[in-house]
């Protein structure tokens, strides 16, 4: 998927004229991003529960589920 979206938006530049290089993803970069949104996630998670707050309830849920998507796109790598 991220070799995909990369491609997709080399493209998408290249119409619109911008000079831009995107930074490829590595096993190390994907990790880390993994380890912050899983923290993120378990906090807002836990802090919308505790605190009855929706949006930090629905916040940590995304979170949780981008980090689950690292863990897959991490395994493709």
């Amino acid at each position: 998927m991220i070799k995909y979206l990369d491609a997709t938006f080399t493209k998408v530049n290249k119409l619109a004229g911008v000079n831009m290089t995107i930074p490829k993803a590595t096993k190390s970069k994907l990790k880390l991003s993994r380890y912050f949104t899983t923290t993120l996630g378990v906090g807002g998670v836990t802090l919308g529960v505790i605190n009855s707050s929706i949006p930090l309830l629905v916040l940590g849920t995304i979170s949780t589920i981008s980090s689950i998507a690292t863990t897959i796109e991490i395994r493709k790598m």
